[in-house]
């Protein structure tokens, strides 16, 4: 029987980071806490789902408005059961508002509060809905935020390989900041460098052949535009190097042209369009034989989404773990990994509710 959809609602929280010494940056932006843009979906019969749009760089407020004006009000009674054809005709009816940015993002977290709906409704968890043969735990990697100082760098990736993890990805943009964390690595650790588009096309070349003797497992979104294939197809002949992109791209189809020019495609499932869109992306990428290495700096149900998709279809490869130590959150421990790997929610759905008592005391207006 199908449920219809009764209500969206967007709900905003702030969470708290705990720093460990110097005040690391995201986006340019000292971080001190974390804002998170939830979508709260309920279906006829009072069964609720939860969803996450991208909503860093503090862009929240526009997601949130596209949430309450247009895309919420339009999906009301559609099917709350079938994720994919309910958010494809929202995104057919409001085609002209484009496949990336604040719409996308809010279709996003919509999507994946169907399918946390979808997963209640037939009593299984996400990654048994999407095929999965059943696993408890997945591996993570530490992401460390940019400090821009040698001495946090050694900190906290020394900390982190203390914590349990062998894959550590850097956010620094010097060849000193990266070669310290590389003097601290094991012989079976790997680490990765993204370097958010921050390198001119020479600029890379310079620091990657200064860095000729340390060992990269990737190096992500090395150039500005990202999404310049030609210039990252010749980056990655030039240099040798792995290189790894997709967080921003503006399309699924994009991801087509990508898989051809780097090695390691990067969808993220609060920006691309939920798990449908990654499902798709993940067939272009072995289509193309790229590595499916998805992007998930969250602390909610987009990051459960994201463990859930690889518990299903690439058990082994390690999702990305924020390296923050948070404040009292709505989800808890269930988005903390444990000795370097998460656990796979075994309930139905994504798993794992907020708690409605912390999301009361978080919320922002």
């Amino acid at each position: 029987m199908m449920r219809r959809i009764a209500a969206v609602e967007a709900v905003v929280y702030r969470q708290a980071v705990h720093h460990r010494g110097a005040t690391p940056t995201l986006a340019g932006v000292p971080r001190r806490h974390f804002d998170a843009l939830l979508v709260r979906v309920e279906a006829e019969g009072g069964l609720v789902g939860w969803g996450e749009c991208f909503g860093l760089y503090e862009s929240w407020p526009v997601v949130r408005e596209m949430l309450r004006r247009i895309v919420g009000p339009s999906v009301i009674g559609l099917d709350a059961t079938d994720p994919a054809g309910s958010s494809d005709a929202i995104i057919r009816r409001f085609h002209g508002l484009g496949g990336s940015g604040a719409f996308m993002h809010a279709v996003s977290g919509l999507e994946v509060a169907l399918w946390d709906i979808k997963g209640k409704e037939a009593g299984l968890p996400l990654h048994s809905l999407l095929g999965g043969a059943g696993c408890d735990t997945v591996p993570a990697y530490a992401s460390l935020p940019r400090y821009g100082a040698p001495d946090a760098v050694t900190r906290d990736t020394e900390e982190a390989l203390a914590r349990g993890f062998r894959g550590i990805k850097l956010h620094e943009i010097t060849a000193p900041n990266i070669r310290v964390a590389a003097r601290c690595m094991p012989a079976e650790g790997e680490l990765m460098v993204d370097v958010n588009c921050a390198w001119s096309a020479d600029g890379a070349r310079a620091i990657l052949a200064e860095l000729a003797d340390v060992e990269l497992a990737w190096v992500e979104e090395p150039l500005h535009p990202p999404d310049d294939y030609e210039a990252l197809a010749a980056l990655r002949r030039d240099s040798g190097r792995v290189i790894a992109c997709g967080e921003n791209a503006a399309s699924i189809l994009d991801f087509d042209r990508m898989a051809q020019a780097v090695d390691v495609v990067q969808p993220s499932v609060a920006k691309l369009g939920g798990l449908s869109a990654m499902l798709r992306v993940a067939e272009i990428a072995k289509r193309r034989g790229a590595r499916f290495a998805p992007h998930s700096p969250y602390f909610g149900p987009a990051l459960l989404a994201t463990i859930h998709l690889l518990a299903a279809i690439a058990p082994t490869t390690p999702v990305e773990a924020y390296f923050f130590d948070l404040g009292a959150g709505p989800f808890g421990d269930a988005v903390m990994p444990q000795g370097a790997r998460f656990a796979v929610p075994q309930g139905p759905g994504l798993g794992c509710d907020p708690d409605p008592e912390v999301l009361a005391r978080c919320a922002v207006p």
